[in-house]
């Protein structure tokens, strides 16, 4: 029986180890723990692609601030532009309407100005007059008219 067992353990030794249902299950079913690596660099993947994602956002936001800041500097620059240009006109037009006022024709004006009311005053007061000064000729045409009647109705009887 030694021999036998030798023989066993020397058989076991140089035959291939024999498969039993459990061992070419396991030798069938894909190994997890690849795909847990394989996994794992997907992840890696979508972590990149997040950040870079991210990174373009930041990038694309940092750029319209930019952009932004620029646009109201040059508004506010524009501002500061037209106040002083603003800012000269008024100075202009107060001196010219100083220049004005102080000219003797300012004096001369305002004098004309005056007579031009008093003679448009009496141009209506004269209108006024001519138009009731027709009515009463009028009516003292009609008075004289009647009294010419009267007289021939009594002349005539």
């Amino acid at each position: 029986m030694n021999e036998t067992a030798s023989s066993n353990n020397s058989a076991t030794e140089t035959h291939p180890p024999t498969v039993t249902g459990d061992e070419s299950a396991r030798e069938k079913t894909p190994d997890h723990t690849g795909q847990k690596q394989g996994k794992g660099g997907g992840t890696w993947v979508i972590v990149l692609f997040i950040l870079l994602v991210l990174a373009a956002a930041g990038a694309g936001g940092y750029f319209l601030w930019y952009s932004l800041q620029t646009t109201a500097q040059q508004f506010k620059a524009g501002e500061v532009s037209t106040r002083q240009q603003l800012n000269a006109l008024q100075q202009r037009t107060e001196q010219l309407e100083r220049q004005v006022n102080n000219s003797p024709l300012a004096d001369d004006i305002k004098t004309l100005q005056t007579r031009q009311h008093a003679l448009e005053d009496s141009l209506a007061e004269l209108r006024g007059k001519l138009t009731g000064g027709a009515r009463s000729w009028d009516v003292e045409e009609i008075a004289t008219l009647l009294q010419i009647a009267n007289d021939r109705l009594h002349l005539e009887k």
